[in-house]
């Protein structure tokens, strides 16, 4: 008799049934969606400070119909000694990224202003690339930071990563729909949508000024 059988006959495991359940009943198989809800952080409250995250834009915003000139910024440059409002959405040219929420910002963009914001910047997981030419088609200029945040390196350290997987959307790691308004690199509000637009709008960041 083989030692196997031996051990089968010892423990009386059927050969026909796999040992992984016995061994672990409470384990679920991985998925790299279950590792991305694993691994997430818990999400970044007012009185915290941002992290620290390597993102990228690009150097020529305003030059209509040419690709991207990337550029890296580094969180700690992007909020140190500025008042920042932070707008995160899960894809550019998306339709409500595209047709309320970032539009709307745009308008009330003096209003921002006004209130004391010296910058407004949107992120999402897309490419540099993408980012610029979707701040092309919404003429935001130089007026609103469009940043790319590929490896949701931010998001995830924010807390507001999340994974698309299953049905029409595929796109695999996406930024949560947020606002955060943060002064020299510490958050005193944070808006987020889990589902629709509702706490992160422009009008929901001017309340909080």
């Amino acid at each position: 008799m083989s030692n196997v059988s031996t051990l089968l006959r010892a423990t009386r495991i059927s050969p026909h049934k796999t040992l992984l359940p016995s061994l672990v009943p409470h384990t679920r198989w991985f998925s790299p969606a279950a590792c991305l809800r694993s691994q997430a952080q818990a999400q970044i409250q007012p009185g915290d400070k941002i992290p620290e995250a390597t993102l990228f834009y690009s150097n020529n915003p305003e030059e209509e119909g040419v690709c991207a000139i990337p550029q890296k910024i580094s969180t700690t440059e992007l909020f140190k000694n500025k008042n920042v409002v932070l707008v995160s959405v899960p894809a550019a040219f998306s339709p409500t990224c595209q047709g309320s929420h970032i539009p709307g910002f745009i308008e009330k963009l003096a209003d921002l202003k006004a209130k004391g914001v010296d910058t407004v910047a949107v992120l999402a997981a897309d490419t540099v690339f993408a980012m610029d030419a979707w701040g092309k088609h919404l003429k935001v200029g130089k007026d609103i930071i469009m940043l790319s945040d590929p490896y949701v390196e931010l998001s995830k350290k924010l807390g507001l990563a999340f994974e698309t997987r299953g049905g029409a959307l595929e796109m695999g790691p996406r930024t949560r729909r947020s606002a955060i308004i943060a002064n020299d690199g510490t958050v005193k509000w944070v808006g987020v949508d889990l589902k629709g637009l509702e706490n992160s709008t422009a009008e929901a960041v001017l309340a909080h000024l």
